[in-house]
């Protein structure tokens, strides 16, 4: 929490009223991430009722366990947070 104090400019003590705790806002890192992937695959699903669910969230897992900065094996993952925004899967997939 210090670190990221120190890169935004303000105290330890902001960050936790803000936030409360560090595990909150670790919370809402992962909520913010995990939102934006979410909103992805529901875009890229045409389908309705039940088989648009499973689009979705087949699609969602497939984005978060397909990203490299999310792999267990991924030395990234430690200091990279998971970007699985559009950017981010071009460059990471060439294909």
């Amino acid at each position: 929490m210090s670190a990221l104090a120190d890169d935004l400019g303000v105290n330890r003590v902001t960050l936790y009223r803000w936030f409360g705790s560090r595990d909150r806002f670790l919370v809402e890192v992962i909520w913010s991430l995990a939102h934006r992937t979410l909103e992805l695959a529901e875009s890229e699903v045409a389908h309705r009722g039940a088989e648009r669910v499973v689009g979705v969230v087949t699609g969602f897992l497939e984005k978060i366990i397909g990203n490299p900065a999310c792999s267990a094996g991924s030395a990234r993952r430690a200091s990279t947070p998971c970007d699985c925004s559009p950017a981010t899967r071009r460059s990471s997939n060439p294909g």
